[in-house]
């Protein structure tokens, strides 16, 4: 059976939203604790840690990245390439699904990498989160199914992962 599948993968607005909705509330809290450790002469290391991890998820906000291709052929070979503006992506290499992955009904997280003995290195594994709002619901529904049956294909997957 082909399960190939060609998708173009958008940031989604629904992560963006938590991200910023949690942003903010680490802000709220960070100020919150400082003013109550400057009001009652305590430490605001719990605060500043708080204020810090407000502005990483802010940051993460606006570093999400580009439109990226998601191109899985009939024989369940996976590529993974970045669309920048209107663009064509180019071909990308060859991915294999990595143990980690995260198949459910209303989200995917795949952990993807080279099928070589260099993939545990850092920076050669991409993880994709793709959510109903990425892509359209045909296309989140083909890649669903077409990432199943990749994993499915080696018994140990489903030792490691997540699939329901």
């Amino acid at each position: 059976m082909l399960i190939a599948v060609n998708a173009v993968i958008h940031p989604s607005r629904l992560l963006r939203l938590a991200l910023t909705a949690f942003a903010l509330g680490m802000a709220f809290a960070g100020g919150s604790v400082l003013w109550m450790a400057i009001a009652f002469s305590g430490s605001g290391a719990i605060g500043a840690a708080c204020l810090g991890t407000a502005v990483l998820a802010a940051r993460a906000v606006y570093t999400l990245p580009n439109a990226r291709v998601l191109d899985i052929s009939g024989l369940g070979e996976m590529r993974l390439s970045v669309q920048r503006k209107l663009a064509a992506a180019d071909g990308g290499e060859a991915l294999v699904l990595l143990p980690g992955s995260t198949l459910w009904a209303r989200l995917l997280v795949l952990r993807l990498g080279r099928e070589d003995a260099q993939r545990e290195r850092a920076g050669r594994n991409a993880v994709l989160i793709i959510l109903p709002d990425s892509v359209t619901a045909d296309e989140f529904r083909r890649i669903a199914i077409a990432v199943r049956m990749i994993a499915g294909r080696d018994n140990k997957f489903f030792e490691n992962n997540k699939i329901f």
